[in-house]
């Protein structure tokens, strides 16, 4: 993106670079990027900055007016303590004209626990309708995604991945474990599962743990 490619210390090879005159070289590669629309307007600011001394936050605020208003925050916060090192991507999108309010985030390939072989992965995503949107009043909060058997209406975030820890103990051995919870305004559901695995050739064994749950309450069940 090459809004982003000039604020990065290094910029991927083909981005442009040189500041604005780059930036102005490279007008019809950001024209894919950024369609002209007449009446439509935007501003875009870059942030840096660290939260509570610990956690390093690069973003982009992105503000479009004229024919509707749009607000954006995008980017990627990390953070390194004892217990391991943390990577996530966000996206924070605010649409008063259509009733809209989406807040996502990604933990990145390189989140680990304690040692980099325990990856740890997963997402979030907290969305609110509210007038005019058709969907006014709903809401859905998630982290790790859904119950298996929830039918994820159309105008949710489907693709929430389960809050989950990868670990290769040995060539043998392998532990992989995960959770979820989410809420909306007729339903509250929770669960997990493990799965361990040993294989030394002759030798084989499996652990496989599972539970979910789910309440609804219009009926309550």
């Amino acid at each position: 993106y090459p809004l982003v490619a000039l604020a990065v210390p290094q910029p991927p090879p083909n981005a442009p670079v040189g500041g604005m005159a780059g930036l102005a070289g490279g007008m019809e590669k950001l024209h894919d990027y950024i369609p002209p629309r007449g009446g439509a307007y935007f501003l875009v600011a870059g942030l840096r900055f660290r939260s509570f001394g610990l956690i390093n936050t690069f973003a982009l605020l992105a503000v479009k007016f004229g024919q509707e208003l749009e607000i954006d925050l995008l980017g990627v916060s990390s953070v390194i303590l004892p217990a391991g090192f943390f990577e996530l991507n966000f996206l924070v999108r605010f649409l008063p004209t259509e009733g809209y309010f989406m807040a996502r985030g990604e933990l990145t390939a390189r989140s680990y626990i304690y040692v980099p072989q325990v990856h740890l992965s997963g997402g979030f995503a907290a969305g609110f309708w509210f007038h005019p949107s058709p969907y006014s009043g709903d809401f859905v909060v998630t982290v790790g995604g859904y119950h298996p058997l929830y039918a994820v209406p159309g105008h949710y975030p489907n693709d929430v991945s389960r809050l989950a820890i990868n670990w290769q103990v040995s060539n043998e051995m392998s532990i992989k474990a995960g959770v979820y919870f989410a809420i909306t305004p007729k339903v509250v559901m929770a669960g997990g599962f493990m799965d361990a695995s040993y294989n030394s050739g002759l030798l084989s064994a499996w652990l496989k743990i599972n539970a979910n749950f789910i309440i609804w309450w219009e009926p309550y069940h």
